[in-house]
């Protein structure tokens, strides 16, 4: 993937983002639209590149009972998985384990 192709991956993982915002009751929008925010900017400190998020976000994944991050963030139990999960990637990247090259995807 092209650094043109992963910024328009990235674009509609956004698009995606705000329609499954827009989904979730109205009561808890503040509540909903930070932990989005908390998604979008750990995945991105995470990741390290906008494609190797996008990858990420995309890749059915053991943590999620092998569905991918981007499944889970249609509800406010599961955007707080992919929350916790991002967070123990955080903490083993700044520990020095090792973790999955997406380099490749810059």
């Amino acid at each position: 993937m092209d650094a043109m192709g992963a910024a328009i991956a990235f674009q509609v993982w956004l698009l995606f983002l705000m329609a499954c915002v827009t989904r979730w009751h109205c009561r808890c929008e503040k509540r909903r639209r930070d932990l989005v925010d908390r998604v979008h900017a750990l995945t991105l400190e995470v990741m390290e590149s906008q494609g190797a998020a996008y990858l990420w976000l995309q890749t059915p994944n053991s943590a999620f009972r092998f569905k991918s991050p981007m499944r889970n963030l249609d509800s406010l139990s599961g955007a707080q998985e992919v929350l916790d999960e991002l967070g123990r990637l955080h903490t083993e990247t700044n520990d020095g384990f090792a973790r999955t090259d997406f380099s490749s995807f810059k």
